[in-house]
């Protein structure tokens, strides 16, 4: 009998992440549509029965309020959320995304990373998208890929052209990749904003350089891979010490797109893995700079490399870890 799963929070549904997620677990699982408030509304009714399985995706975020500070009253909240799903199901796994969360205020790093780890000692099993992360009892599940998109216009390589495509955010440190951006290239900086200050410091910043632009907002993936196939290559140019992996990583070797990436310890991983130019990894961001000022050879992907992804990250092999995870949690004792 298939064993039936929740996925939370729901309202990542729309992520393109969780999408892909769903999409590989629901070939082995049933997976419900139960939420905090049903769940919450189920206890409040007496009805202690408990469901099975729950996946936490992005719990750490409820830690901190808009201006990234972990106060008091989001702590209580995270945990009573907590205690409630402990409550309601047998095995609770809980994927960490990041060490800690993106938008976390200096001074309230360690508070966070302490309520995080109190978090995931308390679930049945940790999952971690990186090998190269890995805590003692953690698992390692790959990153599911995005989904290819085929190209729809014919635009020639620009190869003086690079592009940073992705959610636009103050953590990124877009500014430091504007401001050292070689004169001789051209960046190009397209993707959705939810900080207007931070986007009109890049704008003005960009409105000063005749080789750099921002473009912000949506653009379906016909558009972002035509942009993507057109350039030299995607640059990732965040790497600080809250990131474990980067999505546009997976949505670049989905599609095919060479990257260029300051370096962290599980991109570094995967350049050893992948073996070619479909990712060149830099210590710093001066070094990616001279590179990108420099001559850069054009790459295509090879059918060898395309073969190392799909066994290193395909759909098989995500199916088959998620698999024995949650099959492996749900022999084991409760905590």
């Amino acid at each position: 009998m298939r064993v039936t799963i929740s996925y939370f929070p729901k309202k990542t549904l729309q992520n393109a992440y969780s999408s892909r997620m769903l999409q590989i677990l629901s070939d082995d699982f049933n997976v419900d549509d139960s939420d905090l408030k049903s769940i919450t509304k189920e206890l409040v009714n007496f009805n202690f029965s408990k469901k099975e399985v729950v996946i936490l995706n992005w719990f750490e975020n409820s830690l901190i309020n808009n201006q990234g500070k972990v106060t008091l009253k989001k702590v209580i909240l995270t945990y009573i959320k907590f205690i409630i799903l402990k409550l309601k199901y047998k095995k609770l796994i809980y994927v960490k995304h990041n060490v800690f969360p993106h938008s976390t205020d200096k001074k309230y790093i360690n508070n966070a990373i302490r309520h995080m780890a109190l978090m995931t000692r308390f679930s049945n099993v940790v999952i971690v998208h990186s090998p190269a992360s890995l805590l003692s009892d953690e698992k390692y599940v790959p990153h599911p890929l995005y989904s290819p998109v085929r190209r729809m216009s014919g635009e020639t390589k620009d190869e003086s052209l690079f592009v940073i495509f992705g959610r636009i955010a103050r953590y990124k440190k877009i500014e430091d990749v504007i401001l050292h951006f070689p004169k001789n290239k051209k960046l190009l900086v397209i993707g959705p904003c939810d900080d207007v200050s931070y986007l009109n410091l890049l704008i003005n910043l960009s409105n000063k350089l005749p080789n750099v632009r921002v473009v912000e907002g949506f653009m379906n993936d016909h558009e972002v891979v035509d942009i993507l196939s057109s350039a030299s290559r995607m640059l990732i140019t965040h790497s600080d010490t809250d990131m474990i992996v980067s999505g546009s990583f997976f949505y670049a070797i989905a599609n095919n797109i060479p990257v260029f990436a300051i370096e962290t310890p599980f991109l570094k991983w995967a350049e050893n893995r992948l073996a070619s130019s479909a990712l060149n990894c830099f210590s710093n961001l001066d070094d990616l700079m001279v590179a990108i000022s420099g001559s850069v050879d054009s790459y295509t992907y090879s059918q060898k490399v395309k073969d190392v992804i799909k066994r290193e990250f395909g759909d098989a092999v995500v199916r088959s870890r998620m698999r024995d995870v949650i099959n492996c949690s749900l022999k084991k004792n409760n905590h």
